[in-house]
């Protein structure tokens, strides 16, 4: 399970290996995906919906079959159509134990998929 709803970090490039500005940043915060965290403190946290800072915090993703997707142009800005290279760095968490509450850090290996994006800025 994530700790923020989200895959990991990600990048994107255009065809000349250019990185594309990522519109919403704090998805590739470090302190987004903490190496430890105690699950039932943040069952506590999520359940409440809000953060200490009373903005609005992500569900959590629970079970063996999550369904994970985002919209590319919420995150990355692009302009013209051709060939981009996306990179996600996933990061999951596991339990140390099966009757302990505390999830550990498991960084996946990079995967980068070949995305080709059309003049109506939609997957082609």
């Amino acid at each position: 399970m994530a700790t923020n709803s989200f895959c990991g970090l990600i990048e994107l490039r255009d065809a000349d290996g250019k990185k594309l500005h990522l519109l919403k940043p704090e998805v590739n915060l470090q302190k987004s995906y903490p190496i430890s965290y105690n699950l039932r403190l943040m069952h506590q946290i999520l359940d409440n919906g809000f953060s200490t800072d009373g903005s609005s915090l992500p569900r959590p993703l629970v079970g063996a079959d999550v369904q994970l997707g985002f919209n590319l142009k919420d995150y990355f800005e692009i302009k013209n159509p051709g060939e981009y290279q996306m990179k996600v760095f996933p990061i999951i968490y596991k339990r140390s134990a099966t009757n302990d509450d505390l999830c550990e850090r498991v960084d996946l290996p990079p995967l980068a998929i070949p995305i080709k994006w059309a003049k109506n800025n939609t997957w082609n």
